[in-house]
């Protein structure tokens, strides 16, 4: 499916994982705010940056077996809305909410990683400018 669209296909691709990143760590420097907001130990703080981790190695494999199932544009679309259900981070509130949205951010992980492959296998050709192949 090589059309004008590639590059644009390529950078929000880009800033999807991008954003993947920020999603997964920015939480690190406000876990002293939800300890004392929330009353709960740093270790269990902790869990709010390694659960989603977690998830997403845990759920990896049947993640790619699901994209495989329903195609590549379902699954990165059903990634990505888990995936923004972390903006009602902001409205949790309890602790254990705010977890469940982060096991939500783990599951739109292991659905977009394994979605990445094909969707860039499908729009770009292997023998692009962007290629190393001659």
């Amino acid at each position: 499916m090589l059309t004008g669209y590639s590059g644009v296909i390529a950078i929000v691709l880009l800033m999807a994982h991008l954003m993947r990143g920020l999603n997964m760590f920015g939480v690190a420097p406000l876990l002293l705010l939800v300890v004392e907001d929330f009353g709960i130990t740093r270790a269990a703080a902790g869990l709010l940056v390694s659960l989603p981790m977690l998830v997403a190695a845990a759920f990896g494999i049947p993640g790619g077996m699901l994209v495989a199932r329903i195609g590549v544009r379902r699954a990165l679309l059903l990634g990505w809305v888990a995936m923004a259900l972390l903006t009602l981070s902001l409205l949790a509130p309890d602790f254990y909410s705010m977890l469940a949205l982060r096991l939500a951010l783990g599951f739109g992980f292991a659905l977009i990683v394994p979605a990445t492959g094909p969707l860039l296998m499908d729009w770009f050709s292997p023998r692009g400018p962007w290629s190393s192949t001659p």
